[in-house]
């Protein structure tokens, strides 16, 4: 009996509690709960029309109409307070010289967003409730990544826009991120988006879809791992150690030639080498190869006054690590050259300077 008593009391003090946040948010947004709506217009027009078919019928039609106008109102400030809750997704693609359609990455993200029920016309519903259109979420780059003042350029107005975006958004946002273009600016892009709550999306064979590999929280990335479960790492270091270490990350199906001059003429080297020896798999656990890939680095950086990176991995994965290492580190990044089958250095990470 005591319990019927309580979930009793209980049910009304729910439905004034709902029906007080209703109120406030029509109250702060009339125009889009209440105005600018399909329910608002169908009620009106029902109110002008049904009387001159039906004169007999003004209660029954006025009812009708109320009904309808509070009907919408609950609906869309139902959909106010979802998309103005903590924690929403927000599909963001980013393209580096790449000639692969953006729109096509963002359609996938839609989709994947809007097979959840609360998130029904996400599309149309984001741009409604918190102005934010496609143009907000497509970032392309158009140029040579070796003309790096114009990509450092890209990336702090890149970084500068994302902030802005991410003012629009309830708090504790989540990116839903897909990145096209070549590993060596993956990198890059983690660093400018060291930031906690963001899923990193990889592409599949499928249909040209996209499957979230990781969720990235940085403190989660750093953790230390006493432990190599993901890679065998082979130190090749001279005694005392050289000034200057290559660090080679295997972790796909190619493999990193290490046989390179500007591997072998460049001081140490310490190579990382999937376990499996193949691309890692989707549903295996790429935190831990992040972790692995950062230990090796941050004991490097205490020991030598530059790193290079040459790698075979996943473009999600090198995000990944790219937001443990952030901008502060001296690593010299390197980009394959399918031509020549050489390494040509790139870029320093600590070159791209962020405002705080």
């Amino acid at each position: 009996m005591p319990n019927l008593v309580r979930s009793s009391l209980h049910y009304p003090v729910t439905v004034i509690k709902t029906i007080k946040e209703t109120v406030a948010i029509v109250l702060a947004n009339p125009r889009e709960i209440a105005i600018e709506t399909s329910w608002t217009a169908m009620a009106g027009f029902l109110a002008g029309i049904a009387p001159l078919v039906f004169p007999n019928y003004n209660l029954i039609i006025f009812s009708v109409v109320i009904a309808i106008f509070l009907i919408g109102i609950a609906v869309e400030a139902r959909k106010y307070k979802i998309y103005t809750e903590d924690a929403l997704p927000i599909p963001v693609v980013i393209n580096i010289a790449n000639p692969a359609n953006s729109l096509d990455a963002l359609n996938s993200l839609f989709n994947l967003i809007q097979s959840q029920t609360q998130y029904r016309n996400y599309r149309q519903n984001i741009d409604k409730y918190l102005s934010i259109t496609e143009s907000d979420l497509v970032y392309k780059y158009d140029g040579d990544i070796f003309d790096t003042d114009r990509l450092k350029d890209f990336l702090k107005i890149t970084k500068h826009d994302l902030e802005r975006l991410k003012r629009k958004t309830p708090q504790n946002s989540i990116f839903y991120l897909v990145y096209i273009g070549p590993i060596s600016t993956s990198f890059l892009i983690g660093s400018m988006l060291a930031r906690e709550g963001m899923q990193l999306f990889q592409r599949t064979q499928d249909n040209n879809s996209y499957k979230c590999v990781m969720e990235v929280k940085d403190r989660e990335l750093k953790e230390d791992t006493p432990d190599f479960d993901k890679f065998d790492v082979t130190y090749q270091c001279s005694e005392p150690p050289q000034k200057r270490v290559t660090i080679a990350i295997d972790a796909a199906a190619h493999k990193v030639k290490l046989s390179d001059p500007n591997i072998t003429s460049y001081g140490d080297l310490i190579i990382l080498q999937n376990k499996t020896g193949n691309t890692i798999g989707y549903e295996e656990d790429w935190t831990q190869y992040c972790r692995e890939i950062f230990k090796v680095l941050n004991q490097a950086q205490q020991q030598y006054k530059e790193i290079k990176l040459v790698y075979s991995m996943p473009v999600s994965l090198a995000i990944a690590v790219g937001m443990t290492t952030q901008h502060f580190w001296s690593i010299l990044l390197t980009n394959y050259d399918g031509k020549t089958g050489g390494y040509q250095d790139l870029i320093k990470m600590n070159e791209v300077i962020y405002r705080d």
